[in-house]
């Protein structure tokens, strides 16, 4: 049910692109701008074990607009964030890229969608292992001047903690974070 949700997401997305000018490698274009940024994160991150509390998380994120890929309408930003939070002893240290379509919506105020590729890795007491993740997220975030703020939601599917002897179990979670940076323009 879960990928049907992220399927049905990518599929909303991809009807909302309609035909025009795509381009490979803009970075080797004379007018690309990296427009590169640098946040600080700090929200809240639930797991969706039942019976597991949330607990804060926080980061840092490095953003650049799309060296790959161009879009012919509005633009992607690619993110690279790592972030961390301790649930109840088990902490979760997350790597995370996530190239979001940008969509501006009023002067200096744009959201934007994409999925997620990372790893987590996931430490209690002695005990750790390192599981691959996936997922969907949006954000809002609003312009003024070269500082930005914004709010994200994502949720994050992974596979399975394994510590061996049996000891292991899910740790999907949904986290919500606002962040507050600086892009170089």
């Amino acid at each position: 049910m879960k990928m049907k949700r992220i399927i049905l997401a990518a599929s909303l997305l991809a009807a909302t692109l309609n035909a025009g000018e795509w381009g490979i490698l803009p970075v080797l274009d004379d007018d690309y701008k990296s427009e590169h940024g640098f946040a600080l994160l700090v929200g809240y991150q639930q797991p969706s074990e039942s019976g597991v509390d949330g607990a804060l998380a926080y980061g840092v994120e490095a953003s650049i607009n799309c060296p790959l890929l161009k879009v012919p309408v509005n633009y992607i930003r690619q993110k690279l964030s790592v972030s961390y939070s301790d649930n109840d002893g088990i902490k979760l240290t997350s790597i995370e890229i996530n190239p979001y379509y940008r969509m501006p919506i009023a002067t200096d105020l744009e959201v934007g969608v994409g999925p997620s590729l990372g790893a987590t890795i996931v430490k209690s007491g002695s005990l750790s292992d390192t599981v691959f993740g996936y997922g969907a997220g949006a954000d809002i975030e609003y312009d003024i001047n070269n500082i930005y703020v914004a709010f994200e939601a994502r949720y994050q599917l992974t596979s399975d903690v394994d510590f061996g002897s049996g000891i292991g179990g899910n740790i999907d979670n949904f986290r919500g974070m606002a962040k507050v940076g600086y892009k170089f323009k």
